[in-house]
């Protein structure tokens, strides 16, 4: 079982930001800096519906380090699914290498400040606990098939991913999280509408429904919790399929009043 006590969430990354062809800022190499501060500091002064050119580069941690921060727990197979999952659904270019220690990713983002923070705050599944155990979770959970009467070979990685944040305690609010609350329409349609119409806030891209949130059964998955990930998923799963059974019911009962209010047009 890994030990993620003391576990840093600092994204290793170095960046180039442009705007109409300007170089704004630049670092190779950012040093103690708050996640991606720096970054989202350059979009606080400029108009939410201005395009950027950002061009990143993600280092993690091949190897699990006690104390370190920023491990990979994905395996490379998975890396390579979710990076063309990126590349379409994003609308972004992605490339990923390796050295003997790390895992790296180069990524060019073109559009409104809403498109680069979601991507960014979305590449913590590549990096920062618990948001990398969850990662490996829907894949586990799309490896099982079919759990809760529902089948999820073919559900996207955020709708999956959406569900299992949801179950989780102790990251809604957090700005390191891409949802405030569970959502029952995690169609790529409604992202990409987002990142033309340009949100403001990350969170604000899938906003759910605080009324479903207070129907799920949760676990506790603080940073200073010590979980079996890799051991205990038979435990989570039974826990997941029963509140996939909620989500299920609660969907068909919103497209019945969907229907209704349609009709009533």
């Amino acid at each position: 079982m890994l030990d993620y006590n003391g576990f840093s969430y600092s994204p290793d990354y170095g960046f180039e930001l442009y705007r109409d062809g300007h170089l704004l800022d630049s670092d190779k190499k950012v040093r103690a800096a708050a996640c991606f501060s720096r970054v989202f500091n350059q979009f606080k002064h400029n108009d939410k519906t201005t395009d950027f050119t950002g061009k990143y580069v993600l280092r993690c941690k091949k190897n699990f380090q006690v104390g370190s921060g920023n491990y990979c727990s994905l395996e490379k197979a998975q890396i390579k699914k979710l990076i063309r999952y990126m590349r379409t659904s994003f609308d972004i270019q992605i490339t990923f290498t390796e050295t003997d220690n790390d895992y790296v990713f180069n990524f060019t983002i073109e559009g409104k400040p809403i498109k680069h923070k979601f991507v960014l705050t979305f590449c913590r599944v590549f990096f920062e606990y618990p948001y990398n155990e969850l990662a490996k979770d829907v894949f586990r959970i799309r490896d099982s098939g079919k759990i809760g009467g529902v089948d999820f070979t073919h559900k996207s990685f955020l709708e999956i991913y959406n569900l299992i944040c949801a179950i989780h305690t102790d990251l809604w609010g957090s700005g390191h999280s891409l949802f405030l609350f569970p959502d029952l329409n995690m169609s790529i349609k409604v992202l990409k509408d987002s990142f033309e119409t340009g949100a403001s806030r990350v969170q604000e891209v899938y906003p759910g429904s605080k009324e479903v949130f207070e129907k799920v059964h949760r676990i506790r998955t603080g940073w200073r919790e010590n979980i079996d990930w890799e051991e205990k998923f038979d435990e989570r799963k039974r826990n997941y399929s029963a509140n996939f059974k909620i989500i299920k019911k609660l969907k068909y009962e919103e497209s019945i009043r969907r229907r209704a209010r349609k009709a009533l047009q």
